[in-house]
């Protein structure tokens, strides 16, 4: 090398590495100090930057993206742990975030917190590494937040606080206690973040509390882009103390004036007021798609959609292999939406009614639209008088599509109630005829399309096509009349879900009728915060979903078969360009649900077969490459261009002289 690069070469190495200057820090309650560099577990610090006194062993810079803080398990904290003046660092973000999390391997038992917890920097991950719902009860979380409003002086009044973009929070506990005000846990004014595996115990909240609150009134506290997989809230208000009917009190998961929001796979039960409530007062209102979510036992509705004020348009609500059953009131209760809401292969049973439908109020003024579409969906042993919908009280602008569904019962069918003049219902049970049977109806802003292609326990019911559907089990029984009944309903912005409520592969242009796809092929369930396989129990209502032979590594089925085992990095650098990159835009997600459809049975023929598993390696070798590049972020990819135009440059410049010369000499 010409020893006048020598220099541009040493920059180039110095600027790529001080990107790269990410740290380990190693926390422990019981045998470190503040005072420690923090550098190893032997000098671990005795608690994390931003809990508790300060000692000359924190950076003094803060910490910076890319830094990690590991945390013995067993530690044990109190206080107020704010992520702020610590966590102050430019460019962190998800992909390349603040990470502090639960060691995997050292000491034993849970991370707790007495206290709570205040997240404001940007970028942060908390990860409490492992932990599940199997039943009615959290197993094996890794971080659990005794909540104790005292410890934090006053300064919040929640568990968790959480704002700013481009959080993720994985795997944490959190017991609530009577000093929570609005929500346990509550997001406000996040942007691009995810929750995974949080699981909120209400059981010891007071009065008026939401166990997970979505953003709030006004627009500095509304959420945008935010996903919630595998989350949990239960038992608020405590035993015996339940509201029944409070719809406002008690409310598992609420989001107000926010969106586009995602829930996938998350449950609400045994709430004292509403168990899902996805509405807006002012004009911020986006899109809501929840996939595979449970609302049960809640002493009010299951579901509810309502647009109260809001007077722009509505972005649609799609409901996707939802269960709503042993709710009080009714299984969904949707109004003054000004817009659409969708239920497909969606379950209603056991509920007080199925669904409850409302207009626009005209003695508030509000006329706009409310259009419910309901397809797919099966009707099992709801009460009262109406199996599947109440249309009731303010109607007007009310629009309702409903077919391919089926009902339990004959006559059970009461499909509108109204206290006032001019009462639509529905007569009987008049299934398999064009638009049913529906009363005549004096407001012409009311419309309908009605069950021409629906199926009754008359004929063949849902209650004969499942297993054991009172205990709540909606699979579909060999030669149930359900199967390959339904039709191809508009599923949301990012189409179809790549798996039904059982976890498996949900076929594509073929739907049966319910949450169960007979004939899919069981996929292994995702922890996306992760990228591995979820290692906690089922719940009754979901039940785990087993292992695809050679497939493994979180969904990486060929690449797990290639490498030998779904722990190999490179199986995890797939992993995280899967999560990162492909699941981000809508063509990388379709390709996505196309490889777990296909990816097992490759993988099964690639694993025994040496030579194929070597080329999918070379194959593979140029993509892992790019991941490599992609992992520097926006300012290491500028870095590394600016040091190679600096370098071409530099070459250019030390050869040109000796490049002219050669042409001199050849003339």
């Amino acid at each position: 090398m010409p020893r006048k690069l020598l220099p541009l070469v040493v920059a180039a190495v110095l600027l790529l590495c001080g990107e790269a200057q990410a740290t380990t820090y190693y926390v422990d309650s019981n045998g470190g100090n503040n005072a420690n560099p923090g550098l190893s577990m032997s000098e671990a610090w005795q608690t994390p930057p931003g809990l508790g006194t300060s000692g000359r062993g924190w950076p003094s810079g803060g910490l910076v993206a890319g830094d990690r803080v590991i945390i013995k398990r067993g530690s044990s904290f109190t206080g107020l742990w704010s992520f702020s003046s610590w966590y102050q660092a430019r460019g962190a973000t998800r992909q390349n975030p603040i990470a502090v999390e639960v060691a995997d391997n050292w000491g034993t038992g849970p991370v707790t917190l007495r206290g709570c917890i205040n997240i404001v920097s940007e970028g942060i991950r908390l990860d409490g590494k492992t932990g599940d719902l199997s039943g009615d009860s959290p197993v094996n979380y890794g971080l659990v937040l005794n909540t104790d409003v005292g410890q934090a002086g006053g300064q919040i009044d929640k568990a968790m606080r959480i704002g700013g973009r481009e959080q993720s929070l994985n795997h944490v506990l959190v017991n609530g206690s009577s000093g929570c005000g609005g929500g346990i846990v509550a997001f406000w004014g996040v942007r691009d973040s995810e929750a995974n595996y949080l699981f909120v115990d209400g059981q010891n909240s007071g009065n008026h509390v939401w166990g997970i609150s979505l953003g709030n009134t006004g627009s500095d506290k509304s959420c945008t882009n935010v996903t919630l997989n595998h989350c949990y809230v239960c038992r608020l208000g405590g035993p015996g103390s339940y509201m029944g009917g409070g719809d406002d009190y008690w409310i598992g998961i609420h989001s107000l004036d926010n969106g586009p929001l995602y829930l996938n796979d998350c449950q609400v039960f045994d709430t004292g007021g509403r168990c899902f409530d996805f509405g807006g007062y002012n004009s911020v209102f986006g899109t809501a798609v929840f996939n595979r979510c449970v609302a049960r036992g809640g002493h009010a509705s299951g579901f509810g959609v309502n647009g109260e004020e809001v007077q722009s348009p509505v972005p649609a609500a799609y409901f996707n292999y939802c269960v709503a059953r042993n709710n009080a009131d009714y299984g969904f209760k949707i109004y003054q939406v000004n817009g659409d809401t969708y239920l497909n292969n969606c379950v209603l049973a056991g509920n007080g009614s199925g669904i409850a439908c409302y207009g626009g109020e005209g003695d508030k003024g509000w006329v706009r639209p409310t259009r419910v579409h309901v397809f797919n969906s099966a009707f099992y042993k709801n009460g009262r008088d109406w199996e599947f919908i109440q249309i009731r009280e303010q109607y007007q602008n009310l629009e309702v599509e409903a077919d391919y569904n089926a009902y339990w019962g004959s006559g059970a069918l009461t499909a509108a109630y109204s206290p006032g003049p001019g009462t639509l219902y529905y007569q009987g049970a008049g299934i398999g005829q064009a638009n049913g049977a529906w009363g005549t109806f004096s407001n012409q802003h009311l419309k309908h399309t009605c069950d021409a292609h629906s199926l009754s326990e008359v004929t063949a019911g849902f209650n004969a096509g499942t297993a054991n559907a009172d205990g709540g089990d909606f699979r579909l029984q060999s030669g149930s009349s359900l199967i390959d009944r339904g039709t191809e309903p508009l599923w949301g912005p990012n189409g179809a879900p790549a798996r039904d409520y059982y976890q498996d592969s949900a076929p594509v242009g073929r739907r049966d009728i319910g949450v169960y796809e007979a004939g899919g092929v069981q996929l292994e369930p995702i922890d996306t915060a992760t990228g591995e396989s979820s290692t906690g129990g089922g719940s009754a209502s979901t039940p785990s979903a087993g292992t695809s032979g050679s497939g493994g590594g979180g969904g990486c089925f060929i690449a797990t078969a290639a490498y030998g085992s779904p722990m190999a990095s490179q199986v995890g650098v797939l992993r995280k360009f899967r999560d990162t990159w492909l699941s981000q835009v809508a063509p990388g997600r379709a390709f996505v649900q196309s490889y777990y459809r296909l990816g097992p049975a490759a993988a099964s023929y690639v694993g025994p077969r040496d030579g194929l598993r070597a080329a999918v390696r070379l194959s593979l070798q140029p993509l892992l490459w790019a991941c490599g590049l992609l992992s520097l972020g926006l300012t290491g990819a500028l870095s590394l261009a600016g040091v190679a135009a600096l370098l071409l440059l530099a070459a250019w410049r030390e050869w040109r002289p000796a490049a002219q010369g050669c042409a001199s000499r050849e003339m």
